[in-house]
């Protein structure tokens, strides 16, 4: 995310298909994983957006380059919910 900022992007979406994880642990469900807590990190605070809940579908583009990113919301299965597709404009994806 922050090389993406530091190489010139203009705007960067992260995507994340699981749900948006609580601000506080739970201490009591944490040993012996690793807490699930919503975190930011340096570089998502220089100004990245996040997505949660939200599939991918198709890479959508023009004359051999990539204009967007169809996307949808999913349910706590993550299964899509139909209805909700939308398109993320962007000329570079990552995918980690």
């Amino acid at each position: 995310v922050g090389t993406a900022f530091r190489q010139g992007a203009v705007r960067v979406t992260q995507l994340d298909i699981r749900p948006q994880p609580p601000e506080k642990e739970d201490k009591l469900s944490v040993w012996p994983y690793w807490a699930t807590k919503m975190r930011t990190s340096s570089s998502q605070a220089e100004g990245a957006e996040r997505e949660f809940q939200v599939a991918t579908l198709e890479f959508i583009g023009e004359d051999g380059a990539l204009t967007g990113v169809k996307c949808c919301e999913v349910d706590e299965k993550r299964k899509p919910i139909a209805g909700t597709e939308f398109v993320i404009r962007a000329d570079l994806a990552f995918i980690a």
